[in-house]
């Protein structure tokens, strides 16, 4: 799609700067990719106008943990209560993906997240069996929908007790991730990047994790892996591969000591949390990686545990930060007195900022994603809400605690082009979207049932 000039006129806007700004009655302009100006009473000429009045207009979400290819099997695994019974199930699935599957349900997952405001996407892609053919689907599924994506190159399957099997499996996906970035570099428009999903760094994997992290900073990739065990965090410190590029998911386990390394190395971690409580986890790391100073980023991680609603997980990373404060208390024997005794680690503009800025960060953009500002790249959404005189008068609290999501989502704005005006996808037949993930659903149970 062409990008053009658009003005979104009127609306409350919500610009995430340091000082939580929340500008009245303001217009927006877009030119090409990025934010030209905001002020009151903008010139609209040569300009598509959007109106937002009595809308909120904020930066677009940003997701830093999802698997798109497990689109098709949403739901399925929603009664999950351990981590082991997702693995044992997708695990087994992902071996009868063709590229045609991991296509269509990429496709699927990156439209509805835009539904949502989700603008900009972590893709964690370890959807490939065999061949490097899937991760090519995925890159031409996220290039179809305009969303603005990290695609994170993971590991295709190879049991790591077969040495050989597993080294000709890492070797053939480091080149398949160093090719396909070179197609992002040329096809993309800046709008998808690859790095690389790391394999998990258990200690009889750390010399493979740390060869991983050199060929990734050698090409100036960044990179993200699932952070699960005790010491892993320290293992990489000790071994000097810490560093900004690298996004740890979960981090569960992590101590407060590790929390600080990462804080001096610049690192942002995705936090997931309903996944997290779904596999019995701690969320203790939202409340310690905050009095670190942790950059925190959300992510939901997998659509076939969680409805794909990024709102949805940063009003829960709010709750438990409550929780997780009040909990404290009460081991001390005392309840809260008030905001100076007894301090909120975090504030709805900082929770909210988790899933704006701290996703910008996550993906290498923070210095151009996640502020309203002008010069900044042009991901905006414009939420229209029901209740108006109720979001209007806190705006931010509205968008944390209250805002409908897919409902409430009017107009998504990607790298300056409208991908959703109006309440509705441009240019997309949602009800073909269906139909075709659900053939991939019947593709492959008909592929295990022979």
């Amino acid at each position: 799609m062409p990008r053009s000039s658009i003005v979104i006129r009127n609306g409350t806007i919500v610009t995430m700067s340091g000082d939580h700004t929340v500008l009245r009655g303001h217009d927006l302009r877009i030119d090409g990719e990025r934010i030209q100006t905001i002020g009151p009473d903008l010139d609209t000429t040569g300009a598509e106008v959007i109106d937002a009045t009595d809308a909120i207009v904020m930066p677009g979400l940003i997701d830093t943990h999802m698997h798109a290819w497990q689109y098709a099997w949403r739901g399925l695994a929603a009664r999950m209560w351990s981590s082991s019974a997702y693995r044992d199930l997708f695990w087994f699935l992902r071996e009868t993906y063709t590229p045609e599957d991991t296509y269509e349900s990429t496709l699927g997952c990156g439209h509805e997240m835009i539904e949502h405001g989700v603008t900009g996407v972590l893709d964690f892609f370890h959807g490939a069996n065999a061949t490097t053919e899937h991760a090519d689907a995925a890159f031409e599924a996220h290039l179809a929908t305009g969303q603005r994506v990290q695609l994170a190159y993971g590991s295709i399957v190879a049991d790591p007790a077969d040495r050989d099997r597993f080294a000709r499996a890492h070797r053939q996906r480091l080149a398949g991730a160093d090719a396909l970035r070179a197609r992002a570099e040329a096809e993309a428009r800046g709008l998808i990047d690859v790095g690389l999903g790391l394999v998990t760094p258990a200690r009889e994997v750390m010399g493979l994790f740390l060869d991983e992290v050199g060929h990734a900073r050698a090409a100036g990739m960044r990179m993200t892996f699932h952070q699960n065990a005790p010491g892993e965090i320290r293992a990489i410190h000790e071994a000097g591969g810490l560093g900004p590029d690298l996004v740890p998911v979960h981090a569960n386990t992590v101590s407060d000591r590790e929390l600080a390394w990462m804080a001096e190395a610049g690192m942002a971690i995705s936090a997931t949390p309903q996944a997290e409580v779904a596999a019995t986890r701690s969320v203790s790391v939202l409340r310690r990686a905050i009095a670190h100073g942790v950059t925190l980023s959300v992510g939901v991680d997998t659509p076939a545990v969680l409805p794909i609603d990024l709102l949805g997980q940063i009003r829960l990373a709010y709750i438990l930060l409550q929780h997780t404060d009040a909990q404290a208390m009460h081991e001390a024997g005392r309840i809260a007195v008030d905001d100076v005794l007894d301090p909120r680690s975090a504030t709805f503009e900082d929770v909210l900022a988790m899933g704006i800025r701290g996703g910008a960060a996550a993906i290498g953009l923070g210095r151009e994603l996640g502020v309203l500002r002008e010069g900044a790249l042009a991901d905006v959404v414009v939420l229209r809400p029901r209740d108006v005189d109720a979001a209007m008068s806190d705006p931010v609290a509205h968008v944390v605690l209250t805002a409908a999501s897919a409902h409430d989502v009017d107009t998504v704005v990607i790298g300056g082009v409208v991908r959703k005006r109006g309440g509705a996808l441009v240019g997309v037949d949602a009800a073909e979207l269906e139909r075709r993930n659900g053939a991939v659903r019947r593709r492959v149970l008909d592929r295990l049932s022979r």
